[in-house]
């Protein structure tokens, strides 16, 4: 049962860093087209809308204001995703 429990939380942990992954993608995206100046705004940014819980401290210039549900929609495929994946890996065991 070592084993089994080794590699879940090594999944969990890949998922995971790939969910971090994102985030800093859609943040550099931000940064590198101009919506958003320093990459601490971006990453926060980025993470609130990503995990849809958004705070609305900032908000993106009015053009680009469907940027914000266009990441959460990614987040939210992703998390359901990364919950099919978790729940594929537990019923197979």
């Amino acid at each position: 049962i070592g084993s089994v429990a080794f590699t879940l939380r090594r999944r969990v942990f890949a998922l995971l860093a790939l969910h971090l992954f994102e985030i800093f993608l859609w943040a550099a995206s931000l940064v590198y087209s101009g919506m958003v100046v320093d990459w601490r705004t971006a990453g926060f940014f980025a993470g609130n809308t990503y995990t849809t819980i958004g705070y609305g401290n900032f908000v993106l210039p009015l053009r680009w204001n469907m940027m914000a549900p266009i990441i959460a929609i990614s987040g939210l495929f992703t998390f359901g995703w990364s919950a099919s994946v978790l729940v594929d890996l537990v019923a197979n065991w």
